[in-house]
């Protein structure tokens, strides 16, 4: 798979008291935020290791752009259809937003030299950005990785033993990023397409849990 870095905007976090509260609205309010001054950007391209910290286990993997056209292809493997009112509601937020704020969660097959790249980057330095959200009792962190070389050996790895993607969450942000990206194909000077902002956790890095609805069915 092909994977690009890109230029990340974050929250400052002296102007965050309650880290649910502020990320819970986050995708409707994050123009407003942009506008006061809240977040901060980077500019510098990079990839980010994002962990995921909670009272059982770590969870580690990287955030970086994957190229639409893999999506298009079936290299992103999608497991439910999506429906066109969503898919709506999706591509208004990219065009309102300028910004994906959200990114797909995908897996892929383990790969050892990867996982070992994530370990070294984690333990070579402090995290860059790290909050914590007392609902889920969970400590969330990022490392800025904007060394070359090291954006290299990620970049090869992933082209070389990434064959495939899953969407595991985000299967209409996927749609309507491609449905984006072919809106905007000629448009001269569109930068909102870049690709889909993707967090890439292999399947040793991820829990799946039971989901459960219970539909009650009344009869005249």
């Amino acid at each position: 798979m092909k994977i690009k870095p890109f230029k990340a905007h974050y929250p400052n976090p002296d102007y965050i008291t309650s880290s649910d509260s502020f990320f819970k609205g986050i995708k409707e309010a994050y123009p407003e935020y942009r506008r006061s001054g809240i977040y901060q950007s980077v500019e510098e391209e990079g990839f980010y290791v994002y962990q995921i910290r909670n009272s059982e286990r770590t969870f580690l993997g990287v955030v970086a752009l994957a190229d639409i056209q893999d999506y298009a292809s079936g290299n992103i493997k999608r497991h439910e259809n999506t429906l066109a009112d969503k898919e709506q509601i999706h591509l208004n937020l990219l065009l309102r937003n300028r910004s994906i704020v959200k990114p797909v969660l995908l897996t892929h097959r383990p790969v050892p030299a990867l996982d070992a790249i994530l370990r070294d980057i984690v333990t070579a330095k402090p995290a860059d950005f790290q909050v914590r959200f007392e609902a889920d009792q969970q400590d969330h962190a990022w490392w800025a990785v904007i060394d070359p070389q090291i954006i290299e050996q990620i970049q090869y790895l992933f082209a070389s033993e990434v064959v495939h993607g899953y969407i595991a969450d985000g299967h209409h942000r996927s749609s309507a990023t491609l449905l984006l990206e072919n809106r905007l194909a000629n448009v001269k000077d569109a930068t909102i397409h870049k690709g889909l902002l993707s967090a890439f956790f292999s399947v040793h890095e991820v829990e799946i849990h039971d989901f459960n609805r219970i539909v009650d069915v009344f009869s005249g």
